[in-house]
Protein backbone atom coordinates (compact mmCIF):
# COMPACT_ATOMS: atom_id res chain seq x y z
CA UNK A 1 0.00 0.00 0.00
CA UNK A 2 1.39 3.62 -0.52
CA UNK A 3 1.80 6.08 1.79
CA UNK A 4 -1.09 8.60 1.66
CA UNK A 5 0.90 12.22 2.36
CA UNK A 6 3.90 10.52 0.09
CA UNK A 7 3.15 7.95 -2.17
CA UNK A 8 6.17 5.90 -1.12
CA UNK A 9 5.61 2.26 0.05
CA UNK A 10 4.32 1.16 3.29
CA UNK A 11 5.41 -1.63 5.51
CA UNK A 12 3.73 -2.85 8.11
CA UNK A 13 4.08 -5.91 10.25
CA UNK A 14 1.27 -7.60 12.36
CA UNK A 15 2.07 -7.82 16.28
CA UNK A 16 0.80 -10.75 18.64
CA UNK A 17 -1.22 -7.75 19.82
CA UNK A 18 -2.63 -7.62 16.40
CA UNK A 19 -3.63 -10.84 16.15
CA UNK A 20 -4.72 -11.42 19.51
CA UNK A 21 -7.42 -8.17 19.32
CA UNK A 22 -10.34 -10.27 17.50
CA UNK A 23 -11.28 -6.65 15.69
CA UNK A 24 -11.02 -5.52 12.47
CA UNK A 25 -7.56 -3.94 11.46
CA UNK A 26 -6.86 -0.25 10.11
CA UNK A 27 -3.89 -0.54 7.88
CA UNK A 28 -1.61 1.85 8.01
CA UNK A 29 -2.41 4.73 5.34
CA UNK A 30 0.41 6.88 5.70
CA UNK A 31 4.26 5.90 6.45
CA UNK A 32 6.70 6.07 9.95
CA UNK A 33 8.72 8.66 8.31
CA UNK A 34 5.80 10.43 7.00
CA UNK A 35 4.07 10.16 10.53
CA UNK A 36 7.01 11.13 12.45
CA UNK A 37 6.46 14.82 10.81
CA UNK A 38 3.68 15.58 13.01
CA UNK A 39 3.59 16.23 16.24
CA UNK A 40 2.09 13.91 18.18
CA UNK A 41 0.15 15.37 21.73
CA UNK A 42 2.27 14.18 25.30
CA UNK A 43 0.29 12.87 28.25
CA UNK A 44 1.75 15.11 30.85
CA UNK A 45 3.01 18.90 30.76
CA UNK A 46 -0.38 19.99 28.95
CA UNK A 47 -3.77 21.53 30.17
CA UNK A 48 -5.65 18.58 31.28
CA UNK A 49 -8.50 20.02 30.01
CA UNK A 50 -8.21 20.95 25.99
CA UNK A 51 -4.10 19.63 25.80
CA UNK A 52 -2.73 23.15 25.05
CA UNK A 53 1.50 22.99 25.92
CA UNK A 54 1.49 24.24 29.60
CA UNK A 55 4.86 23.39 31.37
CA UNK A 56 2.57 22.93 34.41
CA UNK A 57 0.33 20.65 33.49
CA UNK A 58 -2.06 23.36 35.06
CA UNK A 59 -6.24 24.23 33.31
CA UNK A 60 -5.08 27.37 31.09
CA UNK A 61 -6.47 30.89 31.10
CA UNK A 62 -9.20 30.02 28.33
CA UNK A 63 -10.36 26.76 30.26
CA UNK A 64 -10.93 28.61 33.13
CA UNK A 65 -13.15 31.14 31.45
CA UNK A 66 -15.16 28.51 29.98
CA UNK A 67 -15.44 26.31 33.57
CA UNK A 68 -16.67 29.99 34.79
CA UNK A 69 -18.96 30.21 31.96
CA UNK A 70 -20.35 26.55 32.70
CA UNK A 71 -20.04 26.03 36.12
CA UNK A 72 -21.93 22.91 35.99
CA UNK A 73 -20.00 21.76 33.37
CA UNK A 74 -16.99 18.71 32.85
CA UNK A 75 -15.04 20.43 29.90
CA UNK A 76 -12.89 17.72 28.35
CA UNK A 77 -11.62 18.01 25.07
CA UNK A 78 -8.88 15.25 23.52
CA UNK A 79 -6.61 15.39 20.25
CA UNK A 80 -4.02 13.62 18.76
CA UNK A 81 -1.56 15.98 16.80
CA UNK A 82 -0.65 19.73 17.33
CA UNK A 83 -0.96 21.94 14.65
CA UNK A 84 2.78 22.27 13.16
CA UNK A 85 4.00 22.84 9.73
CA UNK A 86 3.49 19.26 8.35
CA UNK A 87 -0.22 20.01 9.78
CA UNK A 88 -0.58 23.05 8.24
CA UNK A 89 0.39 21.64 4.94
CA UNK A 90 -2.20 18.37 5.33
CA UNK A 91 -5.22 21.29 5.81
CA UNK A 92 -4.23 23.04 2.79
CA UNK A 93 -3.83 20.10 0.68
CA UNK A 94 -6.96 18.32 2.15
CA UNK A 95 -9.30 21.53 2.76
CA UNK A 96 -8.18 24.01 0.86
CA UNK A 97 -6.91 21.90 -2.29
CA UNK A 98 -9.90 19.32 -2.23
CA UNK A 99 -7.78 16.41 -2.08
CA UNK A 100 -10.35 14.04 -0.35
CA UNK A 101 -7.77 10.88 -0.64
CA UNK A 102 -6.16 12.28 2.37
CA UNK A 103 -9.09 11.62 4.93
CA UNK A 104 -8.32 8.24 5.78
CA UNK A 105 -4.56 9.43 6.75
CA UNK A 106 -5.02 9.22 10.61
CA UNK A 107 -7.80 6.30 10.78
CA UNK A 108 -5.63 4.15 12.49
CA UNK A 109 -4.57 6.69 14.92
CA UNK A 110 -8.43 8.21 15.43
CA UNK A 111 -9.64 4.67 15.88
CA UNK A 112 -7.10 4.24 18.61
CA UNK A 113 -8.12 7.24 20.19
CA UNK A 114 -11.60 7.16 20.34
CA UNK A 115 -14.04 3.67 20.20
CA UNK A 116 -17.71 3.36 19.82
CA UNK A 117 -19.80 1.75 23.09
CA UNK A 118 -22.98 1.56 24.18
CA UNK A 119 -25.41 4.53 24.67
CA UNK A 120 -22.25 6.82 23.33
CA UNK A 121 -23.96 8.83 20.13
CA UNK A 122 -20.65 11.01 17.80
CA UNK A 123 -22.03 13.65 16.13
CA UNK A 124 -19.83 16.55 14.77
CA UNK A 125 -19.16 20.22 13.45
CA UNK A 126 -20.54 20.36 10.42
CA UNK A 127 -19.98 22.75 7.04
CA UNK A 128 -21.32 25.87 5.92
CA UNK A 129 -23.61 24.64 2.62
CA UNK A 130 -20.96 27.34 1.03
CA UNK A 131 -18.40 25.35 2.42
CA UNK A 132 -19.98 22.01 1.05
CA UNK A 133 -20.72 23.13 -1.98
CA UNK A 134 -16.99 24.57 -2.99
CA UNK A 135 -15.50 21.47 -2.17
CA UNK A 136 -17.84 18.67 -2.74
CA UNK A 137 -17.36 17.15 0.76
CA UNK A 138 -17.39 17.59 4.68
CA UNK A 139 -13.44 17.69 6.14
CA UNK A 140 -14.84 16.91 9.33
CA UNK A 141 -17.28 13.73 8.04
CA UNK A 142 -13.94 12.32 5.98
CA UNK A 143 -11.70 12.22 8.58
CA UNK A 144 -14.57 9.79 11.23
CA UNK A 145 -16.74 8.45 9.13
CA UNK A 146 -14.68 5.00 8.45
CA UNK A 147 -13.34 5.10 12.39
CA UNK A 148 -17.08 5.55 14.43
CA UNK A 149 -20.35 6.02 13.61
CA UNK A 150 -21.65 9.54 12.90
CA UNK A 151 -25.32 10.96 13.72
CA UNK A 152 -25.75 14.51 12.19
CA UNK A 153 -27.62 16.69 14.69
CA UNK A 154 -26.31 20.28 13.70
CA UNK A 155 -26.79 22.48 11.00
CA UNK A 156 -24.09 25.55 10.24
CA UNK A 157 -25.51 28.92 9.56
CA UNK A 158 -23.84 30.65 6.80
CA UNK A 159 -21.71 33.38 8.27
CA UNK A 160 -19.71 36.39 7.05
CA UNK A 161 -15.83 35.19 7.58
CA UNK A 162 -15.36 31.36 8.24
CA UNK A 163 -13.12 30.66 11.81
CA UNK A 164 -10.05 29.95 10.37
CA UNK A 165 -10.14 33.65 8.61
CA UNK A 166 -11.05 35.09 12.29
CA UNK A 167 -8.09 37.17 15.22
CA UNK A 168 -8.47 34.64 18.31
CA UNK A 169 -10.60 37.57 19.74
CA UNK A 170 -12.93 37.60 17.03
CA UNK A 171 -13.31 34.05 17.03
CA UNK A 172 -14.30 34.23 20.72
CA UNK A 173 -16.68 37.13 20.44
CA UNK A 174 -18.74 34.76 17.61
CA UNK A 175 -22.30 34.55 17.73
CA UNK A 176 -23.92 30.90 18.03
CA UNK A 177 -24.26 29.74 14.54
CA UNK A 178 -25.23 26.45 14.50
CA UNK A 179 -28.64 24.74 14.82
CA UNK A 180 -30.78 21.58 16.40
CA UNK A 181 -31.57 19.70 13.40
CA UNK A 182 -31.87 16.32 14.75
CA UNK A 183 -34.56 14.38 16.35
CA UNK A 184 -35.03 14.17 19.91
CA UNK A 185 -35.96 10.00 19.75
CA UNK A 186 -32.28 10.27 18.01
CA UNK A 187 -31.01 11.38 22.16
CA UNK A 188 -33.06 9.07 23.92
CA UNK A 189 -31.26 6.40 25.76
CA UNK A 190 -27.98 8.16 24.99
CA UNK A 191 -25.84 8.83 28.13
CA UNK A 192 -22.54 10.42 26.09
CA UNK A 193 -22.05 12.19 23.23
CA UNK A 194 -18.72 13.42 21.58
CA UNK A 195 -18.68 16.18 19.55
CA UNK A 196 -16.15 15.76 16.78
CA UNK A 197 -14.43 18.54 14.64
CA UNK A 198 -11.11 19.12 12.61
CA UNK A 199 -9.11 21.69 14.83
CA UNK A 200 -9.37 22.78 18.28
CA UNK A 201 -8.05 26.46 18.45
CA UNK A 202 -10.36 28.83 20.80
CA UNK A 203 -12.70 26.24 21.45
CA UNK A 204 -15.64 28.56 20.98
CA UNK A 205 -16.85 26.46 18.02
CA UNK A 206 -17.48 22.79 20.22
CA UNK A 207 -18.78 25.84 22.53
CA UNK A 208 -21.50 26.58 20.10
CA UNK A 209 -21.99 22.67 19.65
CA UNK A 210 -22.47 22.02 23.52
CA UNK A 211 -24.78 24.60 24.26
CA UNK A 212 -26.84 23.45 20.38
CA UNK A 213 -27.34 19.78 22.25
CA UNK A 214 -28.06 21.60 26.08
CA UNK A 215 -30.80 23.38 24.32
CA UNK A 216 -32.32 20.62 22.53
CA UNK A 217 -32.68 18.98 25.51
CA UNK A 218 -29.74 16.55 25.86
CA UNK A 219 -28.46 16.14 29.43
CA UNK A 220 -26.25 13.59 29.60
CA UNK A 221 -22.40 13.70 29.46
CA UNK A 222 -21.00 16.06 26.50
CA UNK A 223 -17.09 15.67 25.77
CA UNK A 224 -15.24 16.72 22.34
CA UNK A 225 -12.93 15.19 20.56
CA UNK A 226 -10.78 16.92 17.71
CA UNK A 227 -7.74 15.52 15.25
CA UNK A 228 -5.82 18.36 16.29
CA UNK A 229 -4.95 21.20 18.91
CA UNK A 230 -3.89 24.35 17.63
Amino acid sequence: MACLWCHGAIESTLTVADILCFRPLQPPRICSECLATFQRIPKVNICPVCQRLNTKGEVCEQCQAWQQLWPNERIENQAVFYYNQTMQAFFQRYKGDGDYRLAACFQAQLGAAIKPRSKRLFTYIPSAPSHFAQRGFDPVVGLFKDVVPLVTLMAKVETAQSQAQKSRQARLDTPQFLTFTGGRRQLKGIDEIIILDDIYTTGRTLMHGRTCLRQAGFNGDLKTFCLVRA
